[in-house]
């Protein structure tokens, strides 16, 4: 075959040289000064077709490409994923409320426990247990190194209200015997308080301490028989102290209690604190 039937006229190696195109035919075209208006974008949203897993390559599907040892070393810094970056400790305190933390780590102060010391007294035996009943209590809370939690009330019988009960968790009851029975204001104080706190104190303990001429059982048995009516819990055996008052006069002057009678009310006061604590 001839080269002159390879190379046509119109394609000859002359053709194709760079000094054969004519200077005219290289020259740009010429740009209008004014810019070309742009047409306005199709506001339709593109809707980008859902990939399928087998279009994307194998490779990036591979339990080796999502394992962390597959990314690099710097887009998972080594103490980003220690235990100890993960611990409450190491977190801000704004980011764990209140709620989320356990309730050991919340620190609450124990409960504080009243007990309630009621007396009457004319002569002043029963004022003298009562004190003597709270003394004990302060002396074993002392020793079980709990005196802030608890709070010993004197009240006098004239002056208890049912809230004073309601707030307490255990009682001493401290009045004298009178003509063979309870003392007015005793009876007095437990009759208002009797119904307002009825079935409102049920199970509490109580002790009771009774301060009379020779005998003193009558005032002990109407003081148990009010007391199991609010199902109080008896923890000891009344204490009935003997003043041996048989005149007029005697009964009429100021008491002074003896000292071992003294330390069995602090020891019924003790007795109930313990309870109590």
């Amino acid at each position: 075959m001839s080269a002159e039937s390879l190379f046509p006229e119109s394609l000859s190696p002359e053709s194709l040289s760079p000094e054969s195109p004519p200077l005219e035919s290289l020259s740009p075209e010429p740009v209008s000064a004014e810019p070309a208006a742009l047409e306005p974008m199709s506001p339709e949203p593109m809707s980008p077709e859902p990939m399928s897993p087998e279009s994307l390559p194998s490779e990036s599907l591979s339990p080796e490409s999502l394992s962390p040892e597959s990314l690099p070393s710097e887009s998972l810094p080594s103490e980003s994923l220690s235990p100890e970056s993960l611990s409450p400790e190491s977190l801000p305190s704004e980011s764990l409320p209140s709620e989320s933390l356990p309730s050991e780590s919340l620190s609450t102060d124990a409960s504080t426990q009243t007990l309630l010391i009621i007396w009457h007294s004319r002569t002043g035996a029963a004022q003298q247990m009562a004190a003597a009943a709270a003394n004990g209590a302060h002396t074993i809370a002392a020793e079980l190194h709990a005196d802030t939690r608890l709070h010993v009330r004197l009240l006098a019988a004239d002056t208890v209200q049912p809230d004073d009960l309601l707030g307490a968790a255990g009682y001493v009851f401290a009045a004298p015997e009178n003509l063979a029975a309870l003392s007015g204001a005793m009876k007095e104080c437990l009759d208002r308080n009797y119904y307002p706190v009825l079935d409102r104190l049920n199970g509490r303990p109580y002790g009771l301490i009774i301060t009379a001429g020779s005998d003193g059982d009558g005032a002990r048995r109407q003081l148990e028989r009010i007391c199991t009516g609010w199902r109080l819990q008896r923890i000891a055996p009344a204490l009935i102290v003997p003043m041996h008052a048989q005149t007029p006069e005697a009964i009429l002057a100021p008491k002074t209690v003896p000292d071992d009678w003294l330390a069995r009310g602090a020891e019924l006061g003790g007795t109930l604190a313990a309870l109590l604590l």
